[in-house]
């Protein structure tokens, strides 16, 4: 994924990232995080993405859209 790719989705209101998948997040996105099960896949929050390196963003891969 790269930034702009991010951004795009924080524009449309999505706040986490979960198997690819953009979500949006009614209320706090912490409480949301500690409801999933903790054995599936990682969660990323996205404004916290913003922040890692070029290199890290290339492994996320966006599901198809």
């Amino acid at each position: 994924m790269t930034r702009e790719e991010i951004q795009e989705l924080i524009n449309s209101d999505f706040h986490v990232l979960k198997e690819g998948i953009a979500i949006k997040v009614d209320g706090e996105i912490v409480d949301y995080i500690q409801q999933l099960d903790e054995k599936g896949s990682p969660v990323y929050v996205l404004k916290d993405l913003l922040d890692w390196s070029d290199d890290e963003l290339q492994q996320l891969q966006p599901a198809a859209l």
